[in-house]
């Protein structure tokens, strides 16, 4: 919320690019139904991974894009770097604000999605298990935002500020600090190599066991499994019985 509410006052703008199934919050998220809980900001929903299905969308009057990298709530639905690069040239061209949501997919990289594709946005809002376990999160962004928050920045009248009954947390940036020096850039590949070999792994069981009617999506630790057809129920259970077919044999 921050985030955007920084970029709505920076580019003195109101309308926000969104995405279809994308979540950032429980106030601020886009299921195929809705969300009537949302804040009641000026929302334009394109498509997410569809330059066809967003460059219609693009207006001067767009104050930010937010997406996320890759979709977790939506489905684990990774965004190519080819999208991902449309939307920092539209967002060059607007000068509307693109920010990140990698509060799931900063573990994905040790620079986040953003480091592991090339792509780099104005501002990054990031989170889960960067705080060690505990609630957190953060925000971030180019140096001329985030001056916004800088009582002693030069030329700007009315300075922002970030006030909240948890803000701040003692026990939690220690938590946070604590996690920082344990995350290592050799840790996070090792992890998201093990994600892609259980992904990986999970597709060729199915095949070999001709169960078509499943399929898995995600990038490196986050993983999908999806169901295809009106048959989900009897899908689950033939996929049970897969397993079991799978555990007699590997035991035998």
């Amino acid at each position: 919320m921050y985030a955007l509410a920084t970029a709505l006052i920076f580019t003195r703008r109101k309308k926000i690019l969104v995405f279809d199934r994308g979540y950032h919050g429980g106030t601020m998220s886009f299921p195929d139904k809705g969300n009537p809980l949302n804040l009641p900001h000026d929302f334009i929903i394109g498509k997410f991974d569809s330059v066809e299905g967003t460059q219609p969308l693009l207006s001067a009057d767009i104050a930010a894009i937010i997406v996320e990298p890759l979709q977790a709530a939506g489905g684990v639905r990774p965004a190519s770097k080819e999208f991902l690069a449309f939307l920092r040239k539209a967002a060059d061209e607007l000068d509307a604000i693109l920010i990140f949501d990698e509060c799931v997919t900063s573990r994905l990289h040790f620079n986040g999605m953003q480091g592991a594709l090339g792509v780099i946005p104005d501002m990054t809002v990031v989170g889960k298990y960067m705080g060690g376990g505990l609630p957190f999160g953060a925000f971030g962004g180019r140096e001329d935002i985030m001056n916004l928050y800088d009582p002693y920045s030069q030329g700007i009248e009315n300075t922002l500020f970030h006030s909240g009954t948890f803000n701040g947390n003692i026990f939690t940036l220690n938590a946070a600090i604590a996690a920082s020096k344990l995350v290592t850039a050799e840790a996070l590949l090792r992890l998201n190599n093990l994600g892609d070999r259980l992904r990986g792994s999970a597709h060729a069981i199915m095949e070999a066991s001709g169960f078509e009617d499943m399929y898995f999506t995600g990038h490196g630790s986050e993983i999908g499994v999806h169901f295809r057809g009106d048959d989900a129920v009897t899908s689950v259970d033939r996929l049970l019985q897969c397993i079991q077919r799978f555990v007699d044999e590997y035991q035998s």
